[in-house]
């Protein structure tokens, strides 16, 4: 209403009063806007003035019928359902994302676009003859051997930190800016480049391993990927584990081991889940083949649905549907024990296994839950004390080739605890028995 001033009237945003328009706000046909959500309540109240009675040239009946297709205009612009990527600014080096503050307006919080906002799987509808997990894994290894061998053409250059940092952040902007956590892993990879050296970073990435290692690291992105080429942060951190376990298997000199993990690591914390599904379809590979990959097997045993008595071996425990194995009492300091054995089967790999159970009554926390394999200890044990919901696991090669078992024994009176799932994974011959 102009001019400002206590004495004048409302006055409609157009020299004369107009014929309001007949349809509704959302008919169609329909325009899409994209403006920042920080101009949104500023678009609001813009939108208000045609609430006035002096905007319009009509009767009281259709003042009336205007005005609340005013007001659904006005809800079209909406903060509730803004997107990350629509409000992000930056304070300094940190990127914020504008959330609705519930008056209309826009406060800003931390953000990190690796992981929040939505970026949509590479290919979810891949080619004829491929697959999407196959062609997201061999764009991301193009896309990683690229940026390595430029580090390395940088450092037999002159080897200058800003020169290595700048290729870097050239790189990772397809995704997304590079400023606070991105920028800090940006410049560690820079410096661990610097660090490592020509000599070591030429050797271990263009070396006599490097083939093995760069269709090592494809396998495993095609591995964890999902059928679309989408990543999730347990995808990433799985992809890190089992190379890690794959690295000393071929790389014998500790320096080039220690580089290799790094650079991997740094790689895909530097993307996240976002980054990966982005860079995805960035590569340039439209068509490749993942055949060679072994991608191992997985058995579940998911106890709260079935005792999967037949196929054990020995079990020590009490059944209960929905809830799984009930920790029995075996001995005066054994209140509440659960094993589960079987035989493998047949020869095998084991790459991981998992134990999640739940106690209900608390333990003493002097027992234990522990996997074994061959009678032996697999990976650490886990003290059992607290209530709630556990989760043992461990990440390892190892060989089997007579037995599987679980050992879950909670100490102290009244302790109570179910064994409710058993997950393993490994490589080669999965165990005909195994699930």
């Amino acid at each position: 209403m102009y001019p400002n001033s206590v004495f004048n009237h409302a006055v409609g945003s157009f020299q004369n009063p107009i014929t309001p328009p007949t349809t509704e706000p959302g008919e169609e046909p329909t325009a899409t806007i994209r403006v920042s959500c920080e101009w949104l309540p500023f678009i609001r109240g813009a939108l208000a003035q045609l609430l006035l009675e002096s905007t319009w040239d009509t009767d009281a009946a259709g003042l009336q019928s205007i005005q609340e297709r005013v007001w659904t205009m006005i809800a079209l612009f909406g903060d509730v359902n803004c997107e990350m990527c629509d409000c992000i600014e930056f304070n300094g080096p940190t990127p914020s994302k504008g959330i609705p503050n519930g008056t209309g307006g826009t406060t800003f919080v931390p953000v990190d676009p690796r992981t929040e906002g939505h970026v949509p799987p590479p290919w979810p509808t891949p080619p004829v003859g491929q697959t999407g997990n196959c062609l997201a894994a061999a764009n991301i290894a193009v896309l990683y051997k690229g940026i390595t061998d430029k580090q390395i053409a940088i450092l037999e250059i002159d080897g200058a930190l800003a020169d290595l940092l700048i290729g870097i952040v050239q790189f990772l902007s397809l995704f997304a800016p590079v400023v606070g956590e991105l920028a800090q892993v940006a410049l560690s990879l820079a410096a661990g480049a610097i660090t490592a050296g020509v000599a070591v970073m030429t050797n271990t990435f263009q070396g006599p391993h490097s083939d093995a290692m760069y269709a090592e690291v494809k396998c495993l992105l095609n591995c964890y990927a999902a059928a679309d080429g989408s990543y999730t942060a347990g995808a990433i951190q799985n992809i890190k584990d089992f190379f890690a376990l794959w690295v000393p298997t071929t790389y014998t000199d500790p320096a080039e081991q220690a580089l290799v993990i790094f650079w991997l690591n740094d790689f895909l914390d530097s993307l996240g889940p976002n980054g990966l599904n982005a860079y995805g379809h960035l590569g340039g590979v439209t068509s490749s083949d993942c055949s060679s990959c072994d991608c191992g097997w997985v058995s579940v045993f998911d106890f709260t649905t079935s005792d999967y008595a037949s196929i054990a071996e020995f079990v020590r425990g009490t059944w209960v549907a929905g809830q799984g194995y009930q920790g029995v009492v075996v001995s005066g300091d054994i209140t509440s024990q659960v094993i589960y054995q079987l035989l493998a089967g047949s020869a095998s790999s084991i790459d991981e296994m998992e134990i999640d159970y739940r106690v209900i009554n608390p333990c003493d926390g002097t027992g234990n839950a522990e996997n074994l394999i061959d009678g032996a200890q697999y990976g650490p044990q886990q003290a059992i004390d607290t209530i709630g919901d556990k989760i043992l696991q461990h990440i390892e090669t190892a060989a089997i080739s007579t037995r599987a078992a679980i050992d879950v024994q909670g100490d102290g009176a009244g302790c109570l605890l179910y064994v409710r799932q058993w997950t393993i994974k490994g490589t080669g011959t999965k165990p005909s028995n195994f699930p």
